[in-house]
């Protein structure tokens, strides 16, 4: 009996500590290209954690973030999950009914570059959705690619036996970049605290690794302070991903990395139709 309740209230001090809240995240981004030849950079980066039940009365903390209109920082929600059809956490609930049959109630934090100066690319935004007994129970990964602009969602379950840590196996199904094959194994792994969270996303084909990306974000609270100084400490920031992303992209194509062409243009592709996913018809 003592031991049950024990095991309880650690469960219960476990689920304290949850650090999906509404913060800037900073940190650094990190890739690895290990194969076919190495080719590594790292950056800082600053995101934002929202609370999606809680986007404009977050955005109207300072005079330069805005709803779905310019400004210096902006969120438009045409720009995210769904964006053809209403209401953001309905679209994220019927992805989750869609993929898996479950039904979820509970909170969405939405983890994303908003806008700069009107201009927003994110290769990924990360939905965590936290159910009503501050479990953690799934994370959905929404990918654009460029210069296709196609998007695809996948839609992670997390194990109830572990309150701090999430690991996905699955296979490709969305193509990124041209240097990457279709034939690509995924293994992502979510570590998180109070205050930090680590983002793991390796590739594998076959048994061999071929690349890593990570994030290493730390909490901060986003008062107004902070949002004022946001776009001046990163400038632009969303112009500079786009920037490094094609910068690379020829830094690659220097070191002459295989060129796959777009999945689209082979019939054998197993990629998901990207242009209507079940993200946009929700």
């Amino acid at each position: 009996m003592v031991l049950k309740v024990l095991s309880e209230s650690l469960t219960r001090s476990l689920k304290g500590v949850l650090m999906f809240k509404t913060a800037l995240m900073k940190g650094r981004v990190d890739h690895h290209r290990i194969l076919p030849r190495h080719h590594q950079f790292s950056y800082p980066i600053a995101m934002v954690m929202f609370d999606v039940d809680e986007l404009a009365n977050t955005l109207k903390q300072s005079r330069w973030w805005s709803f779905n209109r310019f400004n210096f920082i902006s969120f438009y929600r045409k720009d995210y999950l769904g964006r053809h059809n209403g209401d953001l956490k309905t679209a994220i609930e019927s992805l989750i009914f869609q993929r898996l049959g479950e039904q979820f109630s509970g909170k969405v934090y939405l983890l994303t570059h908003p806008r700069y100066f009107g201009f927003v690319f994110n290769p990924v935004s990360f939905y965590f959705c936290v159910n009503n007994d501050d479990e953690l129970v799934y994370i959905l990964a929404d990918i654009n690619n460029t210069p296709w602009n196609e998007r695809h969602a996948y839609v992670l379950k997390a194990s109830q036996q572990n309150v701090s840590e999430l690991t996905s196996e699955f296979d490709k199904k969305f193509h990124i970049s041209p240097f990457m094959p279709m034939d690509i194994q995924y293994n992502w792994q979510f570590n998180w605290s109070s205050e930090t969270l680590n983002i793991l996303m390796q590739s594998y084909r076959g048994d061999e690794k071929q690349f890593t990306a990570s994030m290493v974000l730390t909490a901060e609270t986003l008062s107004p302070k902070a949002m004022n100084q946001l776009p001046l400490e990163f400038p632009l920031q969303t112009m500079r991903v786009v920037w490094r992303i094609y910068w690379h992209a020829f830094k690659l194509w220097l070191k002459k990395i295989p060129v796959f062409e777009h999945p689209k243009n082979n019939p054998t592709s197993q990629q998901v139709n990207a242009r209507e996913t079940d993200e946009d018809r929700v």
